[in-house]
């Protein structure tokens, strides 16, 4: 499902290789800014998901950047089926990513993720002010904290989808800027913009300055 779209897939479903498939393409950049490459691909070779063969090959594609050599692992999950979507949030939560495990085990298909998920790497402690003044989600605020003890980016996460699920299509990126530079929060306003608009910044005109012609001196 598009960035745009939102809700939960049913968990009384067999969970089926197209409904494995759906959800790692929803949340593919997510998993991309995540997870890192070194680890994933171990515990892949490690539960047989992948060969030696195969992890030296997605090395060899992804030329040492980690965001290229995990869309490289996504890539091959794409074309695996049930178990390897199992054995990957296994692996998120061997790592400690535990509100991603419970999004992708949940079947959750939020329809602001694109944007909630890179901003709440961005909000540090301030994601309890907006909480409480801006989002009316003060009281959750102890059982945010619980799920997810000493995980700031997980907390702020759960609670922008929290109020995604509360304000339905109240809760929308532009209502999220607003929010965002209400709290003076300037550099994470920005950074959703960006996302927002396809990943190009809106550029400021500059005013550029007047020449100022020389005045030829008259001739006596």
């Amino acid at each position: 499902m598009a960035p745009g779209s939102s809700g939960v897939m049913t968990n009384l479903d067999k969970l089926t290789p197209e409904i494995c498939h759906r959800l790692l393409l929803h949340h593919r950049d997510a998993l991309v800014r995540t997870l890192g490459p070194r680890s994933t691909l171990y515990y892949l070779f490690q539960e047989r998901v992948f060969s030696k063969e195969m992890v030296d090959d997605i090395r060899k594609k992804g030329k040492g950047n980690q965001e290229d050599t995990m869309n490289e692992v996504i890539e091959q999950l794409l074309q695996r089926g049930v178990r390897e979507f199992e054995v990957l949030v296994k692996i998120l939560r061997k790592l400690d990513h535990n509100l991603l495990a419970d999004i992708m085990e949940e079947r959750r298909l939020s329809g602001l993720i694109h944007v909630t998920e890179p901003t709440s790497r961005k909000l540090g402690y301030h994601w309890k002010r907006i909480a409480t003044d801006y989002l009316g989600l003060g009281p959750m605020i102890p059982l945010i904290q619980d799920r997810y003890p000493e995980k700031l980016r997980e907390q702020a996460l759960f609670m922008l989808l929290m109020w995604e699920e509360q304000d339905g299509i109240g809760a929308n990126p532009k209502r999220l800027i607003e929010i965002l530079e209400s709290c003076n929060m300037r550099a994470a306003a920005d950074s959703a913009d960006t996302i927002i608009g396809g990943g190009k910044k809106k550029k400021k005109k500059k005013k550029g300055k007047k020449g100022k012609k020389k005045k030829k001196a008259k001739s006596a």
